[in-house]
C-alpha cells in the first residue's frame, strides 16, 4: 500500500498535479520526544504535525508526543490548557508545511499561574468512580468551565475518565478528533456549560 501511495505521489508531481509531503511518523506514550521514519502523506495533506500532551499532577509529569501527517488540519490550532482537580493538562500542537519539518520536538509554552477571577467545579476520576467536584480558582487564559466524560487511551488502553475544571476557551469550541489522531476514544461528551 505504501508503495502504491509513493507511485501515485511521484506521478502527481511528474504531471504537475501536486506534491506529496513527507512527515516524520513516531509516537512516544511515555516521554516528550520521539524520532521515526518518514511517511508520505495523502496528496490532500499540506502539513506535518507534532502533538505534545503533558499532564502534571502531584509533582509528577507525564508526557506523550505524536508526530505524523496532519490529516485533520484542526489539530494544528488546538493549543489548550486545562486544570482538573490537582491535574493540569497541556495540549500543544506544532504544524509546519515542509518535508521532515516536524522532526524537532515541541516544548511547553511559559505557564501563567495568575488567578483570573473565574471559578469552576473541579474533579478528575478514572474508572467507575463518581466525579465529586470542589471549587477551583482558574488561572491565566483558563476562562471557561469544562466537563468531559469518555474514554482516554493511556499506555495503549482506553480508560473511563470523568473530568471537570478550568479550561481555555478553544478547548470548549473544538471537536477533538478521536483515536488514533488523539488519545480520545470515539463516543466522548464534552461541554462548557
Amino acid at each position: 500500500m505504501k508503495f502504491l501511495l509513493s507511485v501515485i505521489c511521484v506521478l502527481s508531481v511528474s504531471f504537475g498535479v501536486g506534491y506529496c509531503l513527507q512527515c516524520v511518523k513516531c509516537d512516544n506514550q511515555d516521554g516528550d520526544s520521539c524520532s521515526g521514519s518518514l511517511e508520505t502523506c495523502d496528496g490532500s495533506v499540506t502539513r506535518c504535525l507534532s502533538l505534545l500532551v503533558v499532564a502534571e499532577m502531584d509533582g509528577k509529569t507525564i508526557s506523550q508526543i505524536t508526530k505524523s501527517c496532519a490529516v485533520d488540519s484542526k489539530m494544528c490550532s488546538t493549543t489548550a490548557n486545562m486544570t482538573f482537580g490537582s491535574m493540569e493538562l497541556y495540549i500543544v500542537p506544532h504544524c509546519c508545511e515542509e518535508d521532515k519539518c516536524n522532526k524537532e520536538n515541541v516544548k511547553l509554552p511559559a505557564k501563567d499561574q495568575k488567578e483570573n477571577g473565574v471559578e469552576c467545579p473541579s474533579c478528575m476520576t478514572i474508572g467507575d468512580k463518581e466525579c465529586v467536584p470542589t471549587n477551583n480558582k482558574c488561572t491565566g487564559a483558563q476562562t471557561k468551565c469544562l466537563s468531559y466524560n469518555g474514554e482516554v487511551y493511556a499506555y495503549g488502553y482506553p480508560m473511563n475518565t470523568k473530568l471537570k475544571g478550568c479550561s481555555t476557551e478553544n478547548a470548549c469550541t473544538y471537536s477533538v478528533p478521536t483515536y488514533p489522531a488523539s488519545p480520545i476514544k470515539e463516543g466522548y461528551t464534552m461541554s462548557c456549560p
